[in-house]
């Protein structure tokens, strides 16, 4: 019966160390939830700026670019591209933006942003024997939302809190029945 029991409770340990470990990912991974901003031709650089997270908020973002000739379309590797962010609350960002050894049309660029509201990115590519490309949006930051590591300990201590409160009203209330009754049957 004992070994039964130990045996049932290795196996439910390895289960939740195997449902709750890390997954591993790969420096070559393709990035998830990526939003296209924009696709415009400015001069010789058909340019695709897109960002991730979809819904841009505080803190880390990670921005892909593509660069290709706009009229074969061909990439157009080793252009020298940098991403600048401005908010009137904060300092300017300036970061430069690489491309990949697997996949030279594609640059890549994070950056962390400490403000909410609209920032203005403005991407400058330059190319040897071409003329320099200049182009700006503006994007709305949002606020983080709360973690749901957070939410849920919130949810959980809420819980937890209920019950034991219910709990201790339950035995109270048990209590003063029982010193009643025995009063009561004193008489």
């Amino acid at each position: 019966m004992f070994k039964i029991r130990g045996i049932l409770l290795i196996i439910v340990v390895i289960s939740l160390f195997i449902g709750i470990a890390p997954r591993i990912i790969s420096a070559q991974e393709e990035p998830q939830n990526i939003f296209q901003l924009f696709q415009k031709v400015e001069g010789s650089f058909e340019v695709v700026f897109a960002i991730q997270p979809r819904l841009p908020t505080v803190g880390h973002l990670h921005f892909v670019v593509t660069i290709t000739d706009a009229k074969t379309g061909k990439a157009i590797d080793g252009s020298i591209v940098k991403l600048t962010a401005e908010h009137p609350e904060e300092e300017s960002i300036e970061v430069r933006v690489l491309n990949t050894p697997n996949r030279t049309e594609e640059y890549h660029a994070n950056m962390t942003l400490p403000e909410s509201g609209i920032w203005t990115f403005t991407l400058d590519i330059e190319k040897d024997g071409l003329i320099p490309a200049s182009l700006q949006t503006d994007i709305y930051v949002d606020e983080p939302t709360l973690p749901a590591g957070q939410a849920g300990t919130f949810v959980w201590i809420l819980v937890f809190s209920a019950l034991v409160g219910g709990s201790l009203f339950l035995w109270n209330k048990s209590r003063k029945i029982d010193q009643t009754n025995s009063i009561v049957s004193r008489r």
